[in-house]
């Protein structure tokens, strides 16, 4: 039988392994791009740590109201542009999946530098919602899932011979 000192501890690295790959997991093991227009936040999710040139990335595009609790807004379509300086690289009309309810897009960047990331969310009344983001592409680190798993299974491996003498440490004192 557990005593209790050996179920705080379970449950202590349960937590840390579950809070690791739950920050791991948002927006797809990726970023999150946002921006408060009007009544409204732009929500733009994409699947990298950071972005390097020929890696094909995946947009996951998202329109809430800007109160609580956010609730999602419904929109017909969204014009994306991504530009490199002036000159334009991508432009592409992004509608949601009648399958998923999901609205995305991927791309895969060409070259190194800052892009500008131009967004029209055009909503069933025709209104528009639009705003730009600056996307840094090339330079830093590149972690993907592989590599986020791999970090959390480092992290348990640690935690394993941790657990295992904090249980040789207190069975010895019910011993003595």
């Amino acid at each position: 039988m557990l005593n209790y000192s050996r179920s705080f501890l379970i449950g202590c690295i349960a937590i840390m392994n579950v809070s690791f790959l739950s920050v791991a997991g948002a927006h797809s093991y990726g970023q999150s791009l946002e921006k408060a227009v009007d009544n409204y936040l732009i929500d733009i999710g994409y699947d990298a740590i950071t972005l390097q040139p020929h890696q094909r990335v995946v947009f996951d595009f998202f329109l809430l109201e800007d109160k609580l609790p956010y609730p999602a807004v419904d929109f017909h379509h969204i014009d994306v542009e991504l530009k490199l300086g002036s000159h334009r690289e991508h432009q592409e009309t992004v509608r949601t999946s009648p399958d998923t309810g999901r609205t995305l897009m991927g791309y895969s960047f060409e070259k190194p530098g800052t892009y500008t990331l131009l967004v029209e969310y055009v909503l069933q009344n025709g209104k528009t919602v639009d705003a730009s983001f600056p996307i840094p592409v090339g330079g830093g680190w590149q972690f993907g899932i592989r590599e986020i798993l791999l970090i959390g299974a480092v992290i348990l491996a640690c935690w394993i011979p941790l657990y295992l003498f904090y249980d040789l440490l207190f069975s010895r004192k019910k011993q003595s």
